[in-house]
């Protein structure tokens, strides 16, 4: 990005190189995630599912929500 003084993006959109340009990336929905393309490009997904605080978690023998492991510090 030599010597650019000006651009005209959308707010919280981050710019990325295709290799031969430079493109903007779109803001994407607070539930996705960004990931890399076959092509090797930045893209918006959607999250792929995780855990929830409420799911239990059993460590040496013992079992607790993870909420409940998180607040323990453990």
């Amino acid at each position: 990005m030599k010597n650019i003084t000006q651009g005209a993006i959308s707010s919280g959109s981050m710019t990325y190189s295709d290799g031969s340009h430079l493109q903007e990336l779109s803001v994407g929905t607070p539930t996705q995630v960004m990931t890399v393309s076959a092509g090797n490009l930045p893209v918006w997904s959607a999250a792929a599912a995780g855990i929830s605080c409420a799911d239990n978690l059993t460590i040496n023998g013992v079992t607790h929500t993870i909420c409940e492991w998180i607040e323990a510090g453990q």
